[in-house]
């Protein structure tokens, strides 16, 4: 009733809005607060910024009622949890999904920072720890378009560009790498381009910085010396696929197109999977 509300009055239903939120999230069980969600991502999407402050206010009571419901989810040996469990991780990412991708980022910029630094923990859980490509690739997107929007300094959100380094970038590596990717699997690979796309949003953010700190911080941290990454030719000891992570993936991400990028990456983490496995 209340979407079909939203399509027929328009902009005549917004001053009647905080009062339906408000009475809508008291004492709001877990299915209800999974039929609320998609109605505030229409309001989003309808209204944008006309409905910014108010979705504001509410944004950390829906955040911390599902963080809340999901600690009572604890069974992983119960099929019926583990789907009701990702249903409502889905429902939540959803959410933060439509404020990213409508460009609402003030609604997240107005939290605490500590609340700001969950809510961008969360996306990176699930682009690491979902198994189903469309929300991981979902995640990936949404992570591209903050760090295209936070990603150039400034400091527009405290600690965006330590948390871009310390956990964004290292997902982009340690996604691929998992057991359940899949690179065989079409929508898996669109998820690998995803990944691609936010190390090229990264380097057009940050450009030469970005090259420091793979060579000098987080390649080394994968176990790769700094004379080997930037060892050119390849010295006759360093094994081919250890070469392609130090040498090839860099210079990819710096001139490869889009297309080349992507079919490099497939090969190189098809590699590396083989290694690790």
């Amino acid at each position: 009733l209340l979407h079909r509300m939203v399509v027929c009055l328009g902009e005549d239903i917004l001053p009647y809005i905080p009062l339906a939120v408000s009475h809508l999230l008291k004492d709001c069980g877990q299915k209800d607060l999974q039929e609320f969600i998609p109605f505030i991502n229409q309001l989003i999407t309808r209204f944008k910024a006309q409905v910014q402050p108010m979705v504001s206010q509410i944004f950390m009571p829906i955040v911390q009622g599902i963080f809340n419901f999901l600690g009572l989810l604890e069974d992983e040996s119960d099929p019926n949890v583990v789907r009701e469990k990702q249903s409502l991780q889905k429902c939540y990412l959803s959410f933060v999904g439509c404020i990213v991708t409508n460009n609402q980022f003030q609604i997240v910029v107005d939290q605490r920072p500590e609340h700001i630094q969950e809510i961008l923990s969360t996306l990176v859980q699930g682009a690491l720890d979902f198994t189903e490509p469309a929300t991981q690739k979902y995640c990936f997107g949404c992570l591209k378009k903050l760090v295209e929007i936070w990603g150039g300094g400034g400091g527009l959100v405290a600690g965006f560009d330590d948390f871009m380094y310390k956990n964004i970038i290292p997902a982009c590596f340690m996604a691929p790498l998992k057991s359940t990717f899949d690179l065989k699997d079409a929508q898996t690979v669109a998820v690998l381009n995803e990944i691609g796309q936010v190390m090229k949003t990264i380097l057009a953010r940050r450009g030469v910085e970005l090259f420091h700190y793979l060579q000098s911080e987080y390649l080394p941290s994968l176990n790769f010396s700094s004379q080997l990454i930037q060892a050119s030719p390849r010295p006759s000891f360093l094994p081919l696929s250890s070469y392609f992570f130090l040498q090839e993936y860099l210079k990819h991400l710096q001139h490869a197109d889009h297309k080349t990028f992507k079919n490099f990456l497939k090969e190189m983490f098809s590699q590396l999977q083989t290694q690790v496995r």
